[in-house]
């Protein structure tokens, strides 16, 4: 076991060049530069060159700190370039051996070849291991950059003139579409090439979000109104983003934040005064109702579930219910008693929620928090946390799908903890790490996470491996965003109002190592571009042949095709011609209207020729 626990810190390097013994030394030099981009904690000492009869034998071993480091080290300095044609490849001691035993290859990864301008390949085919993108706004002009994770640089992407100053921007859920803001318009941009897509104009624009497949978006104005006025439509709008269309428009009041919201499968749920109603797509004309009203609900963007909390109402005690968004049949329901309010944490892949309860007795208020599996809705499983002994303030989930691991931060007699609870046939808690944070974010790849505070001033971000604790707490003054690359690797904090010195950005890897410092003046905002999700058959089924009428139209990406709109030009034309000569056969005209109709006939065929 020790042995094993020993070879877990080490890392193979291979695919390096063959050289002769008295060159080991300076090789050791250059590589250990190399390394150092993604650990700097490795030097030339923790690199092993075996030798043979007076020369290298192409791979070397490379002692890390420990196995957490030696695993970041393979994930962020595989493919590192030696030289113009070759990169090293780093591999695990159980790869290694696979290697020795098999055909004397590694294993190769599908990816994209590395090209001399990262803006001259696609960004749907580069393997997410190899770069990211990243927008950026300095002086409300949108930027662009691709990160590159094997040498932790970047490099600017020129983004077309037509992109202005924006007011704010953001990304389509799956990163295909870049989105604008300025003033009452929204304008998207698509492909490549960034190419502009389409631009809606909206009064009083006041919020805007995405469904979670990206085809819809809801609009929302700063004004409430009474009743549907189809010549200005304020209230909520949602739109089909890929034929710019308005759908469906509903009347809400200035708390519209609590009214109206996406879930799975691109529903619209809207709760209005009296009833809580879903629309369905593709057209929105299809709606379920119930004659319900709730104070809070939070609907799952991955499975047709919806959270529900209603608190008491005369004799009625406070009650949790879970409905299914296709038809609103009750799932399960529990009254919870001296329930004041409660609110529910979502697992982003799965239909599992932590639900947390605040409940108030004497004057004396305490929180509770009960885990609810509905993956199977004909027998929803329940996991109550016991003996809390204090308030929770968030909770997040790891995002893995093997395993049930999920988060609480709890304070209890002025200090806070995270508490880590494995959910199996129980609940069980697993851990416990002292924190200074409010708000835990996990790693998209599960286990890493970062804690922190920066809502309420606070200046330290703590980098955890949950399995293990606390790696590294770090003082980062003035910072306003922390947000995880979609590879799960890297952690990018953005700050456009430093106490001291200039705005920018930062890239830091999940150990909490800076890899990245970027000062801009008059830095905004950052954003990484979010990855194209994997959908499976279900979802797929769900996409309407408006889609591909869309796409067949107007190009993979929005790109007008001209062609096509040629023909249909042609084909209008031919029709026009058909329809004048069925009135001329009919027999209402006399020669003279006859002979017209053949010069109007002529003038069409003289047209057709001069387009084709």
């Amino acid at each position: 076991m020790q042995l094993s626990s020993r070879l877990n810190e080490y890392v193979i390097a291979l695919n390096l060049p063959i050289f002769p013994e008295n060159r080991a030394e300076r090789f050791k030099k250059f590589f250990c530069s190399i390394l150092n981009k993604s650990d700097p904690a490795i030097t030339a000492e923790n690199i092993q060159i075996p030798l043979k009869e007076g020369n290298s034998q192409g791979f070397a071993f490379i002692k890390c700190k420990d196995a957490s480091s030696a695993r970041n080290l393979i994930l962020t300095a595989d493919y590192s370039p030696i030289d113009k044609n070759t990169s090293a490849r780093l591999i695990s001691p159980d790869q290694f051996s696979n290697y020795l035993k098999g055909d004397k290859k590694p294993q190769q990864l599908e990816v994209a070849p590395l090209p001399k301008k990262p803006q001259n390949f696609s960004w749907y085919l580069v393997d997410e291991r190899l770069f990211d993108q990243i927008v950026y706004s300095v002086n409300k002009l949108p930027r662009a950059a691709w990160f590159n994770h094997t040498n932790a640089s970047v490099e600017d992407i020129t983004l077309p003139n037509y992109i202005q100053s924006t007011d704010d921007f953001f990304f389509s859920p799956d990163g295909s579409f870049f989105v604008t803001r300025t003033g009452n318009r929204i304008s998207t941009y698509c492909g490549e090439d960034w190419m502009q897509f389409s631009v809606i104009e909206y009064p009083n624009l006041k919020d805007y979000y995405y469904s979670p497949s990206g085809r819809y978006m809801i609009l929302q104005g700063d004004t409430g109104c009474e009743r549907d006025n189809p010549h200005k439509p304020i209230g909520a709008t949602v739109y089909d983003m890929l034929t710019n269309t308005s759908l469906l428009r509903l009347c809400v009041d200035r708390d519209y934040s609590k009214n109206i919201d996406f879930g799975a499968g691109d529903i619209v749920l809207f709760q209005g005064k009296t009833e809580m109603r879903a629309f369905y797509p593709p057209d929105y004309k299809k709606s379920e109702s119930i004659k319900q009203v709730f104070d809070h609900f939070d609907p799952s963007r991955t499975d047709k579930v919806l959270f529900t909390f209603r608190e008491a109402v005369k004799s009625t005690p406070p009650r949790i219910a879970f409905y299914s968004t296709e038809n609103f049949d009750l799932l399960y329901s529990i009254s919870s008693y001296n329930a004041v309010d409660a609110y529910c944490v979502w697992h982003p892949n799965l239909a599992v929620c932590a639900v947390v309860v605040t409940t108030s007795a004497k004057n004396h208020k305490k929180t509770s928090m009960t885990v609810y599996d509905l993956q199977n809705p004909k027998n929803v499983l329940t996991y109550n946390v016991q003996d809390i002994k204090g308030m929770i303030v968030t909770c997040a989930w790891d995002p893995a799908k093997d395993y049930l691991k999920v988060s609480a931060i709890v304070e209890a007699a002025g200090s806070k903890q995270i508490r880590l609870f494995h959910i199996t046939k129980n609940i069980n808690q697993i851990a416990a790490y002292t924190t200074s944070g409010t708000n835990l974010q996990y790693s998209p790849s599960g286990r890493f996470a970062v804690a922190d505070d920066i809502n309420n001033g606070s200046v330290i971000v703590q980098f955890y491996d949950m399995e293990c604790g606390l790696i590294k707490a770090l003082d980062m003054d003035g910072i306003e965003s922390i947000e995880w690359d979609p590879s799960g690797v890297f952690v990018m904090t953005a700050s456009s109002r430093p106490s001291g010195g200039t705005a920018g950005y930062s890239i830091w890897l999940l150990d909490g190592n800076k890899v990245i410092n970027k000062k801009l003046q008059g830095f905004k905002k950052c954003l990484w571009r979010p990855r194209i999700m994997i959908l499976d058959q279900k979802d797929y089924d769900a996409v309407s042949d408006k889609v591909d009428e869309a796409v067949k139209k107007y190009g993979r990406f929005g790109a007008v095709d001209a062609k096509l709109l040629e023909e249909e030009k042609k084909q209008q034309k031919v029709k026009q011609m058909q329809k004048w000569r069925q009135f001329t056969n009919a027999g209402a005209y006399s020669h003279v209207q006859s002979k017209k109709a053949d010069e109007f006939e002529f003038r069409i065929k003289v047209n057709l020729e001069d387009d084709s």
